[in-house]
């Protein structure tokens, strides 16, 4: 009878061992699959939250930071017309935060986002889950996307190492 307990504690204890660790892989996995879902919905407000923090300060850093020299290195007529073409004024621009910007460019940019249009719904092939990062390896292709877990929700991280 002993015999028995044990090997159904053993049995018990590696089936939830493996269904934590599948529940594990899938988090990141449906956290990727909802991101995808609403960068194909234009849900820019959902793609934005879903970008690790680290992701929303690069863009903050790097995007806007070169939106800005672009703007400033134009001529000042055509500059005052593209800003125009924005439906904003100059200051009005300058003074958007990250993420405001963020949204902004991509509502006004919709029709224009070849990533969009291109976007299918991918297969992950494998995931790798180490704590709080993630690594999905995407089939039919040479890619994969990493994730960080910020504030207990699975984020896409485009800065990871």
């Amino acid at each position: 009878m002993k015999k028995i307990s044990l090997v159904l504690c053993v049995v018990v204890a590696g089936f939830l061992f493996l269904a934590a660790g599948c529940s594990k892989d899938s988090e990141p996995s449906k956290a990727f699959i909802a991101f995808n879902d609403a960068l194909i919905a234009k849900e820019w407000e959902t793609v934005w939250d879903m970008l690790s923090s680290r992701s929303q300060g690069a863009f903050a850093e790097e995007g806007y930071k070169r939106m800005r020299e672009v703007i400033e290195a134009m001529p000042p007529e055509l500059r005052k017309k593209k800003v125009e073409g924005l439906e904003l004024t100059h200051d009005q621009l300058y003074d958007m935060k990250p993420k405001q910007f963020f949204l902004f460019i991509m509502k006004k940019t919709e029709a224009s986002q070849a990533f969009v249009k291109a976007a299918v719904k991918p297969e992950i092939k494998k995931a790798e889950v180490e704590g709080d990062k993630a690594t999905l390896f995407l089939k039919g292709k040479n890619e994969y996307v990493c994730l960080i877990k910020e504030d207990g929700k699975w984020k896409i991280d485009f800065e990871a190492d």
